[in-house]
């Protein structure tokens, strides 16, 4: 069902760290200047950073965490990356290629002290570069059954 969906859409491809990931064929994207990942957003929405609707980019890993498996990476990066409070949740999926990741949410303390969660971000681990992981961020709540099947198309180039 998701394919035909997804059979008019454009495809994004990242040369510097091998993967594609497809988006609707009436968004917007932007690549960012260090080639890591791109910027999704509604074609009618104005090309600015704060109208950014979906992420996707190559995240290096804190430093001190090389060491640990990816699923074990992934219950503390919102934490480590982003200062986040604490996981809220943790999901794994599978795109339609195979490519298994972990779906993420988060808990966020605002300047006030208040508690709410995050929107999701999820992982993919890149096997040939251990030091850095796919991360695809949703930053308008609206927009999560786009996300959702963006990232059943994400797979790896090589």
């Amino acid at each position: 069902m998701i394919a035909t969906a997804t059979a008019s859409w454009k495809t994004y491809t990242n040369a510097k760290y091998a993967y594609s990931i497809e988006y609707p064929s009436n968004w917007f994207n932007s690549e960012f200047p260090e080639k890591t990942g791109s910027a999704f957003v509604l074609s009618s929405t104005p090309n600015s950073s704060g109208s950014q609707e979906i992420n996707i980019n190559a995240i290096a890993k804190i430093s001190d965490s090389l060491s640990l498996s990816f699923a074990d990476y992934v219950q503390i990066a919102g934490i480590k990356e982003f200062g986040y409070t604490k996981l809220a949740s943790i999901k794994p999926i599978t795109t339609t290629s195979g490519i298994s990741g972990y779906e993420t949410t988060w808990t966020v303390q605002s300047s006030d002290g208040q508690l709410s969660e995050s929107l999701p971000i999820t992982y993919f681990e890149i096997s040939s570069d251990k030091t850095a992981t796919i991360e695809v961020f949703l930053n308008k709540e609206d927009d999560l059954d786009i996300y959702n099947q963006m990232l059943s198309t994400f797979e790896f180039t090589q």
